[in-house]
């Protein structure tokens, strides 16, 4: 606490983290996170997938059961899953029960290259989850000029544009609705404009030059 009332800034990565700290924290600066963009870019030597992807954590707070729940209200859908944590058997035991067996594939814990690879290839990102600061997943996937759906759970609706994406209601009915769209609408979702955007906002110099910012005031 010391620490904290002699700072003259605190940095928050999105302006939902500093409602959810403004009661204890008052004098935050929002400052998002940068993404590496030499390492996340478009492979234009991997052709496109049909399949959607999700990399996280397999917690509740990620919703991976709201997903799935989705994917069996969209029968186009392959969907992919990176990703370890305390409710693998439980999403794995309700991927049989929803006869989705030949279309959710449990990838677990890959390197961050491979994550990459998997990226680069998909048709979309999906992130379902129920709270997130932020969501740097969504950065680097649109990085590979990938389009993304995200629920409006806190940090997404800080990244996500019409041109790069589309945000739901954290439940399965709108994450389907809005796979369905993404499908339907895949034209309208160009990868140089989707990683222009990012490079726009999302960049480590922009990240540096805001720093270099709030260090002058």
């Amino acid at each position: 606490i010391t620490s904290i009332n002699l700072a003259n800034h605190i940095t928050v990565t999105s302006d939902f983290q500093a409602g959810q700290i403004r009661k204890w924290i008052p004098k935050t600066r929002t400052i998002h996170n940068p993404v590496d963009l030499e390492f996340f870019s478009p492979d234009q030597t991997i052709d496109t997938q049909g399949y959607a992807l999700a990399v996280g954590r397999l917690e509740q707070e990620k919703g991976f059961d709201l997903l799935i729940d989705a994917v069996a209200q969209v029968p186009l859908i392959k969907l992919k899953i990176i990703g370890d944590g305390s409710q693998k058997k439980r999403l794995q035991d309700q991927v049989k029960e929803l006869g989705l067996a030949d279309r959710v594939e449990f990838l677990g814990q890959q390197s961050r290259s491979s994550v990459k690879k998997w990226m680069q290839a998909c048709q979309f990102l999906v992130l379902p989850s129920r709270y997130e600061t932020f969501g740097n997943v969504l950065l680097e996937a649109m990085a590979c000029g990938k389009p993304v759906v995200a629920t409006k759970c806190g940090g997404p609706q800080e990244i996500v544009s019409e041109n790069v994406g589309l945000l739901c209601d954290i439940d399965s009915q709108s994450l389907a609705i809005n796979m369905n769209r993404i499908l339907s609408e895949n034209k309208r979702f160009n990868s140089d404009n989707i990683r222009q955007y990012v490079m726009d906002h999302f960049s480590p110099t922009r990240w540096i030059s805001e720093i270099e910012m709030m260090l002058q005031r």
